[in-house]
Order: structure tokens, then C-alpha cells, then sequence
């Protein structure tokens, strides 16, 4: 009696367990979902066109607390667009024409000195809030 319970309930769980994943491997997975900020074709973005961002050295705190000779540092994280995929600032360090490449930034939370602006590449070619910027050392 027990061998025969034993055998249906494996049975019933090999059951179950093709069902799942038969109804799950017919749904859409997160990954192939749509996303609310849009999403960019991976093929149609140039590739190994823009230069790695070296980050500046983390600047001291202005004000002199502490043992003197050592620096403090305030550090603060923000949150701010970098320009990351070809466009903005890159058309112009790249040596393209001004809108070759028109990928938009991206929303990245980075940190650097908490007395430093948000980044500001407009004088790059870039726009305000978009790093990076020589104005900041948010990277």
C-alpha cells in the first residue's frame, strides 16, 4: 500500500511540475518585457566609440577639521544622467559632427564631493545634469 502511494505521488508531483514550467516558459519573461523609459535596440548602437571615463581624484574637504596634515573628505551620493552610449559630449571627443550619434543619457547614482554642483557638459556639448563634466566630480 505505502509502494503505491509513494508511486502516485511522485507521479503527481512530475505532473505538476511539467505543468508549471509548460505555463511559465509560455509567458513572457521580465527580461523581453518592455521597460517605462523605453528600450534601444542593442544592434543599432555603435560599438567601442566612446572613450572610458577616467574619475577625478575625490577632492578634500575645504574646511580644516582633524589632525593637521590629514584631509577629510565629504562625500555625498546623487543621483544624474551620464552620457554613456554614444552622443552629447562623445560626438564632439570623437570627432563627429554635432548630432551623428543622438543616443540619449542615462540615469545612473554615483558618488563625489558633496560641495561639488551637479554636473553641467553643456559647454562640452553635452547639457546641464549630464556628466561628465570638468564642473564636477560626480562620474
Amino acid at each position: 500500500m505505502r509502494r503505491k502511494m509513494w508511486r502516485s505521488r511522485r507521479k503527481w508531483i512530475s505532473l505538476f511540475t511539467a505543468a508549471s514550467i509548460g505555463l511559465v516558459g509560455g509567458l513572457a519573461s521580465p527580461a523581453q518585457a518592455f521597460l517605462p523609459g523605453g528600450t534601444l535596440d542593442p544592434t543599432t548602437i555603435p560599438k567601442y566609440v566612446t572613450p572610458l571615463v577616467i574619475p577625478p581624484v575625490m577632492p578634500a574637504t575645504t574646511a580644516t577639521r582633524g589632525t593637521p596634515g590629514t584631509e577629510d573628505y565629504n562625500i555625498a551620493t546623487r543621483q544624474f544622467k551620464q552620457q554613456m552610449l554614444p552622443g552629447g559630449i562623445w560626438n564632439l571627443a570623437g570627432g563627429y559632427a554635432p548630432g551623428t550619434f543622438t543616443f540619449p543619457p542615462t540615469s545612473v547614482w554615483s558618488y563625489g564631493s558633496a560641495d561639488d554642483p551637479m554636473p553641467d557638459s553643456s559647454a562640452l556639448g553635452g547639457d546641464i545634469g549630464v556628466a561628465p563634466a570638468p564642473n564636477s566630480s560626480f562620474n
